[in-house]
């Protein structure tokens, strides 16, 4: 729901367990004071000291869920962190934002953006346990994108994006998963995709001239490497070359592909001597 201010904060608390009758927020949080009527720009919300001498406290579980709506014609830099929790975040259509830097220790990170939308300045999702997830459409990236998990899946979704600088989906124990349709590139860029132990699974489908050239680095020590593209284009061409250390590599064939390589390691279209742009 749209907002006349620049933000609006909602707190919703739901906190189960025994010995819960008769209690409100006050008996678990502070401060006490109506602090929703404030207008300052910073509130917080903290435990109460010494509650494990209250059994009300020796079995509760809390689910606290903060919502931030934005004025949608303000330039925002939003920077999102937390500690033991999941962030999400939705751009509406038409929405311009500035840099974005998503982070949580443990708990998973998502980002969609709805259509129409452009970052002018770096975007950045994080977690350290948990899970990260991008769905963007018709999005400018001008900064390009990147995205990191120690532990835990990669999910990166683009379509019909431009992306404007390099773009990194990097996993240290877990999956990668790119699925790219009809990006445009404002100049040549790096795209990597790494993790150390899962596997990486990347489709590319590239129907629109790409106005630029990318190269590709598909990297796996432990774990399994498929890739799909497709293009209709003559001017446009891909050749793969992946890398693992210990699994297997798996390229979609197709007439106008062909795998070649002692280790058959490289993925490559007929027309990739003669093209403009290149995926490599």
């Amino acid at each position: 729901t749209a907002t006349p201010y620049f933000a609006e904060i909602d707190v919703n608390l739901k906190i189960t367990g025994l010995f819960m009758s008769y209690k409100n927020y006050t008996d678990f949080f502070k401060p006490h004071t109506e602090w929703w009527a404030e207008s300052s720009g910073i509130f917080n919300l903290e435990v109460l000291p010494g509650v494990w001498f209250d059994p009300s406290h020796w079995f509760k579980s809390y689910e606290i869920t903060i919502t931030v709506t934005l004025r949608t014609d303000v330039i925002f830099d939003i920077e999102a962190t937390m500690a033991t929790g999941a962030i999400e975040m939705s751009v509406p259509d038409d929405v311009i934002l500035n840099n974005i830097s998503l982070t949580s220790s443990t708990g998973s990170v998502k980002l969609t953006t709805l259509g129409n939308n452009e970052f002018q300045g770096k975007v950045g999702l994080q977690t350290s346990t948990g899970s990260v997830d991008l769905f963007a459409k018709n999005t400018n990236f001008n900064h390009g994108f990147e995205a990191f998990t120690s532990t835990g899946s990669l999910l990166l979704n683009f379509t019909d994006c431009r992306m404007g600088d390099d773009l990194a989906g990097i996993v240290s124990t877990g999956s990668v998963t790119f699925k790219s349709y009809n990006m445009v590139y404002d100049k040549d860029i790096d795209l990597k995709l790494k993790t150390s132990t899962g596997s990486i699974d990347a489709e590319i489908y590239q129907y629109i001239n790409m106005g630029a050239n990318v190269t590709g680095s598909m990297k796996s020590s432990t774990g399994s490497i498929e890739v799909l593209y497709r293009d209709k284009l003559a001017n446009t061409g891909v050749k793969f070359t992946s890398s693992i250390g210990t699994g297997s590599i798996n390229y979609i064939d197709h007439a106008t592909m062909e795998i070649t390589g002692v280790l058959e390691n490289i993925y490559s279209s007929y027309n990739y001597g003669a093209a403009t742009y290149k995926y490599t």
